[in-house]
């Protein structure tokens, strides 16, 4: 069993967010399912859910995509630091 050890924990990592997916209306919200109406000034529906994506939705995959790369770039300057790497 020792062979397996990161198997079953990402195994298991996975179940547990599967039950917690499906019993998400035992312990969510009451209404998390509920639908959001848009209206204008004059009471008219103008709209529902889900709405288009605003425009600070792409700064912030900007501001991932940035975080991303950064960390990728320090894991692989701290491997060759530490001599992580075969030579060979």
């Amino acid at each position: 069993m020792k062979k397996y050890k990161k198997t079953i924990i990402g195994s298991s990592l996975l179940l547990l967010l599967l039950l917690m997916s499906i019993f998400y209306p035992a312990y969510g919200p009451k209404d998390y399912n509920h639908q959001v109406l848009v209206k204008n000034e004059q009471g008219k529906i103008i709209g529902r859910a889900p709405f288009p994506p605003s425009e600070s939705i792409y700064l912030e995959l900007i501001a991932m995509v940035k975080i991303c790369i950064g960390f990728c770039y320090m894991e692989q300057n701290s491997r060759s630091f530490l001599h992580l790497e075969s030579p060979y």
